[in-house]
C-alpha cells in the first residue's frame, strides 16, 4: 500500500490548506469554527466526496470520512487530528494528521485492499 501514497497530492494539500488563514509570518491563524477553519473542512470534505467516502459529523463538530469494510459493524479503525490551529500557529498545526490519515485511505483504496473492519480519518 506503500507504494500507493501520492507525495505530491499529499504535498499540494499541505499546500491549499496553508493557504487558508496564513498569516504575513508564514504562519497559520485558523481558529476552532472560524470562516476559516469551516473553509478548511469544505475543502477536505470536497476531496472526500470526489472519492465517494462516506462522510459524518457528530454533535461536536468532529467529521468522519469512513471507506467501508467487509463487515462494517465493527468498530472503526481510525485516525487524524484537528483542522483548527494555535493563535497564529505553525503552517501545519493539527493539519498534518489530518491529511496524513486521508493519503492513507485514499493509499488504501488505489491499491484495491479489501479489509474487514472501516477505516475512518477523522477531523
Amino acid at each position: 500500500m506503500a507504494g500507493h501514497v501520492d507525495q505530491d497530492r499529499l504535498w499540494q494539500r499541505h499546500l491549499d490548506m496553508a493557504r487558508i488563514g496564513a498569516t504575513p509570518r508564514g504562519g497559520v491563524h485558523r481558529l476552532p469554527f472560524s470562516k476559516e477553519d469551516l473553509e478548511s473542512r469544505e475543502l477536505f470534505l470536497s476531496w472526500a466526496n470526489t472519492r465517494g467516502f462516506i462522510s459524518t459529523m457528530d454533535d461536536f463538530g468532529n467529521i468522519f470520512l469512513r471507506r467501508e469494510g467487509t463487515e462494517n459493524d465493527l468498530a472503526p479503525v481510525v485516525s487524524g487530528s484537528h483542522s483548527d490551529t494555535q493563535p497564529n500557529g505553525g503552517q501545519f498545526d493539527g493539519i498534518y494528521g489530518v491529511l496524513a490519515a486521508f493519503e492513507a485511505l485514499e493509499a488504501i483504496d488505489d491499491a484495491g485492499t479489501v479489509t474487514k473492519r472501516p477505516i475512518e480519518a477523522v477531523i
